[in-house]
C-alpha cells in the first residue's frame, strides 16, 4: 500500500513539472522584419539590417503599373525596416526586369512585376526567355480592367459610330497586349480595318491619344484619371459596370460577346527563392494591400487594390500564354 501511494506521489511530481515547464515556455513571436521556420527548420531573417530591396519596374514612370509599385515601396519600407528602391527598366515589350531579375540571386532582395496582359504575349508570341513557369510567384496586388476609350475631340461619341470608319488606328501597351484580341474582334464585328501602335506604357498610351497619334486605346483608371477632362468613355470591357464608372456601358451591354482582357500585377522574384524569404514578403504585401489607407489611395485613382494569391497569379499568367497561342495569327497577322 505504502509502495502504492510512493508511486503515484512520483507520478503527480513529474506531471507537476511537466506542466509547469510547459507554462513557463514563451510564445515564439515573429521579429520585426519578418523572421519565419516550419518546424525542423532554422529561423531565416529577412530582410538583413543594412540591406536594400530593389524593385524593377517594366513600365515608364507614371503609368498605373509605377504608381502602385511606388506606394507599396514606401509602405515595404516602413513595415520591413529596409529600403525599397524602385527602379524603371522600359523597353522590349516590358521583358528586360525580368530577364536582369534572372541574373541574380535568388535571395529575396531583387523583385520585379509581372504583368498578365503583356508579358504571358511575349514569351507565347515573340519567343521572350523569361521562363514564366519558373518564376517565384510571392503574390498579386492589384486588377486592372481596361476601359475602351478615345479622345473628347474625337467624332467617336459611341460604339456604333466605329462602324462609319474605313480603318482606327490602336495604341498599345507594347506588341501583342491581349487587349488587342477584343479590338480585333471588334473590328470584325464592326467592320473597319484595326491598325496598331505600340508604345512604352500606358501612360504613353494616354499621350497619344490625346495628340491624335491613335484613334482609341484601352486604358485603365490611374491614367483615365491623369486625362479625364479629355477623354471620353465609350465601354467597360468587364462582365460588370465599374463602380468608379457606373454611367458607361460595358460591352456586353452594347450587344457584343467579346474577349474581356484584365490585367493583374503581381510580384515575382528568381526562380528558387527561399520559401520562407516568400512568405515574409508575400504577407508584407497582403498587409500592404489591407490597410484602410491603401484602399482609400486606390479608390482615389479608381484602381482596383486587392490581394491574389500567388498560384492563382502563376495560373492566370499561365493561362494567358494558351490564350494568345489560340490568337496568335489575330495578334500578329497585322504586325
Amino acid at each position: 500500500m505504502k509502495k502504492r501511494l510512493w508511486l503515484v506521489s512520483v507520478a503527480l511530481i513529474v506531471i507537476a513539472v511537466l506542466l509547469l515547464s510547459l507554462g513557463c515556455q514563451k510564445p515564439e513571436q515573429e521579429k520585426p522584419g519578418g523572421e519565419t521556420s516550419e518546424p525542423g527548420e532554422a529561423a531565416v531573417t529577412f530582410p538583413e539590417p543594412g540591406r536594400e530591396i530593389l524593385q524593377l519596374v517594366p513600365f515608364g514612370a507614371g503609368g498605373g503599373f509605377d504608381t502602385t509599385a511606388r506606394y507599396f515601396a514606401q509602405h515595404l519600407t516602413e513595415d520591413l525596416g529596409v529600403p525599397v528602391i524602385t527602379e524603371n527598366r522600359t523597353g522590349s515589350g516590358g521583358i528586360i526586369p525580368l530577364l536582369d531579375m534572372q541574373k541574380t540571386e535568388p535571395d529575396g532582395y531583387t523583385l520585379t512585376l509581372v504583368a498578365r496582359a503583356t508579358h504571358p504575349p511575349q514569351q507565347a508570341l515573340h519567343g521572350a526567355d523569361i521562363r514564366l513557369d519558373q518564376l517565384t510567384y510571392i503574390a498579386g496586388v492589384k486588377e486592372i480592367p481596361y476601359i475602351l476609350v478615345v479622345s473628347k475631340d474625337s467624332d467617336i461619341e459611341a460604339l456604333e459610330d466605329l462602324k462609319e470608319k474605313d480603318h482606327v488606328i490602336l495604341g498599345t501597351s507594347g506588341s501583342g497586349h491581349i487587349s488587342e484580341i477584343a479590338a480585333h474582334q471588334l473590328a470584325d464585328a464592326l467592320g473597319f480595318e484595326l491598325r496598331k501602335i505600340p508604345y512604352d506604357g500606358l501612360n504613353a498610351v494616354g499621350g497619344a491619344l490625346l495628340s491624335g497619334e491613335v484613334d482609341m486605346a484601352f486604358l485603365s483608371g490611374t491614367i483615365i484619371e491623369s486625362h479625364k477632362d479629355n477623354l471620353r468613355l465609350i465601354a467597360t470591357f468587364t462582365e460588370k459596370r465599374s463602380d468608379y464608372y457606373p454611367d458607361v456601358p460595358t460591352i456586353g451591354e452594347l450587344g457584343y460577346d467579346l474577349f474581356l482582357p484584365v490585367e493583374t500585377m503581381g510580384y515575382v522574384g528568381p526562380p528558387g527563392m527561399d520559401p520562407q524569404v516568400v512568405e515574409i514578403l508575400r504577407k508584407a504585401l497582403e498587409n500592404v494591400v489591407n490597410k484602410p489607407e491603401t484602399q482609400e489611395w486606390a479608390a482615389s485613382l479608381k484602381e482596383i487594390v486587392t490581394y491574389i494569391p500567388p498560384e492563382e497569379v502563376k495560373r492566370s499568367n499561365l493561362e494567358v500564354i494558351d490564350i494568345c497561342i489560340e490568337y496568335k495569327d489575330i495578334l500578329l497577322g497585322s504586325e
